[in-house]
């Protein structure tokens, strides 16, 4: 996370770079064009569920011990559906123009710097969420035992409280936003 948040720091947001123009444009047939091409309610009915599938597998985690595998693939899902939202309809709602979908123009003074808590919070959780199931195999160690149950329930409670963060974040902007796409 030390290291993710420094290069995130370390941008530099202000120097011009094409990735909006070769990126996202519509006659490279990029899979990223694809992406942003996706129907946003069909993508807002994805992110929401793969939310709820994870702050309820999270929940169970923390508070049965139980399925700490399907709670870190669950975040596995959601951390990507996430990213598809961001790039698909989550920053079309920051820009307020429906044809502006780079993930990255969020992180400039012009937006208020707002993609830096987004991208905090969303890659912090993802950490958090996945390394309870990277952290399984190790509990069969005696001497790890248990710190590592400890451990494991302390990031499913971070990565609960990140993600849930992220998605009000993002679920107030839609709400507040000047723009309106299918849904809200």
């Amino acid at each position: 996370m030390i290291l993710q948040a420094n290069y995130f720091l370390c941008l530099k947001p202000d120097i011009i770079t094409s990735c909006c123009g070769s990126l996202f444009s519509t006659e490279t047939g990029s899979l990223v064009s694809e992406v942003t091409a996706l129907p946003s309610l069909r993508m807002k009915v994805f992110f929401y569920l793969s939310v709820i599938l994870t702050i309820t597998s999270g929940a169970y985690y923390y508070l049965k011990r139980k399925g700490p595998y399907l709670f870190s693939m669950s975040y596995m899902v959601t951390f990507l559906s996430s990213v598809l939202s961001l790039i698909s309809f989550i920053s079309v709602y920051f820009y307020e123009l429906p044809t502006h979908h780079c993930p990255f123009c969020i992180l400039q003074r012009e937006y208020g710097y707002v993609g830096y808590p987004l991208y905090m919070t969303l890659l912090g959780g993802a950490i958090s969420g996945i390394g309870v199931g990277v952290l399984m195999p190790f509990r069969n160690i005696k001497s790890l035992t248990g710190i590592l149950t400890s451990i494991q329930r302390r990031l499913a409670l971070v990565s609960v409280i990140l993600f849930l963060a992220f998605a009000a974040f993002v679920t107030l902007r839609m709400i507040f936003s000047g723009l309106i796409l299918e849904g809200f």
